[in-house]
């Protein structure tokens, strides 16, 4: 890097305020005014020095699953008994899926499960989640499933069923809900 050289005392307020620390506490820490910080930081190649340290930081906290299996193994050639070697056995099988740890592939929502099947929904707990619900959902909660509409229809069939024995047959059409 073309970068001008670093005291120490610049070094060590750059290496604070990249790992976090306020740009004041930074320059109290290195022993400078928090002005002469902005202005090193406002150097140029500045940029280019605080994205290569924090690269390196990057790679110094790589945590993989050869870290944690030497961990695990650390963890159980330290036991101070069986119990504690069991739960570190345990937990180096499910960090490499193996036996009964494997993950479950298939999770079905109860709710979502009932509405395919056609089944009864559960009621919404709170007017919230009611209003949330789609209409489709209400419908199936109000038991009107396959209603397309709440339009009524007349019945084309009706010849005088709403007669009883011998009345005159109604001026009014009989009304029934149909499928669609």
């Amino acid at each position: 890097m073309n970068i001008e050289a670093l005291t120490v005392q610049e070094e060590t307020f750059f290496l604070n305020h990249i790992r976090g620390v306020s740009l004041s506490a930074s320059a109290k820490a290195a022993g400078m005014s928090p002005t002469r910080g902005k202005e090193l930081l406002g150097r140029p190649g500045m940029d280019k020095l605080r994205e290569y340290f924090r690269n390196q930081m990057i790679q110094g906290i790589r945590f993989d699953i050869d870290v944690a299996t030497s961990m695990y193994l650390e963890a159980h050639r330290k036991a101070f008994n069986a119990t504690e070697e069991i739960k570190a056995t345990d937990s180096l099988a499910k960090l490499h899926m193996l036996g009964g740890f494997a993950p479950v592939q298939v999770i079905v929502r109860e709710q979502e499960t009932k509405e395919a099947e056609g089944r009864d929904i559960t009621p919404p707990k709170t007017t919230k989640a009611l209003e949330r619900m789609d209409e489709v959902a209400l419908m199936r909660l109000a038991d009107m499933d396959g209603l397309n509409s709440l339009d009524p229809v007349a019945d084309d069939d009706d010849t005088g069923s709403g007669t009883q024995d011998g009345d005159e047959p109604s001026a009014e059409p009989q009304w029934e809900l149909v499928d669609d």
